[in-house]
C-alpha cells in the first residue's frame, strides 16, 4: 500500500486511518447532496430542464443526478417535473 509506505506504517493501520477519515466526511457529502437535490427540485418545478437543473445544482454528470434523484424520490427527474410543475396561471 503506497500510503503505508509513505507514512512508514503497517498497511492495516493505513487502511484503518482512511476508513476513519471517510466516516468523518460522509455526513458532509450527504448534506451537500441533499442540498443539491432540494435546489434541483425547486428548479424543476419552476420549469428548468432536467439538464439545466442538474448542472445548476452542482452535479457533475446527468447520470449521477438522475441516479441520486431516483434513489430519493423513486421516480426520474423528468417524471417529478411533470407531476409537480407550477402552472403559469
Amino acid at each position: 500500500d503506497v500510503l503505508a509506505e509513505k507514512l512508514n506504517v503497517l498497511a492495516e493501520t493505513a487502511q484503518t486511518y482512511k476508513a476513519e477519515k471517510l466516516r468523518e466526511i460522509r455526513p458532509m457529502w450527504s448534506h451537500q447532496r441533499r442540498y443539491r437535490l432540494g435546489y434541483a427540485e425547486a428548479l424543476l418545478v419552476n420549469g428548468f430542464s432536467v439538464a439545466d437543473a442538474c448542472f445548476s445544482a452542482g452535479f457533475g454528470s446527468l447520470t449521477s443526478f438522475q441516479d441520486a434523484f431516483k434513489k430519493k424520490h423513486g421516480i426520474s427527474p423528468g417524471e417529478y417535473k411533470k407531476k409537480n410543475r407550477h402552472s403559469d396561471d
